[in-house]
């Protein structure tokens, strides 16, 4: 799944919707969602990555600003 733009308000609830669909019709293969083009995350957006991280859901980004949220999602997890 990639995402882009901004993950805040209605969009964090929007990637919800997609996840959980993505992870009913994955046959139990692990969802990989791709940060690679957000430009923000609020925190509502971060309480969901967190969410989905916790589920087996694999993170990834390239920017500077989600690969720390990512690693800082992976620290509070350890």
């Amino acid at each position: 799944m990639f995402v882009e733009g901004m993950l805040s308000g209605v969009w964090v609830d929007e990637l919800e919707r997609c996840w959980r669909e993505a992870r009913r019709s994955s046959n139990g293969d692990p969802v990989c969602v791709d940060l690679s083009g957000v430009s923000f995350v609020d925190d509502k957006g971060r309480r969901l990555l967190a969410q989905m991280f916790r589920a087996g859901v694999e993170l990834r980004a390239v920017g500077v600003m989600t690969r720390g949220i990512i690693e800082e999602i992976r620290e509070s997890e350890k």
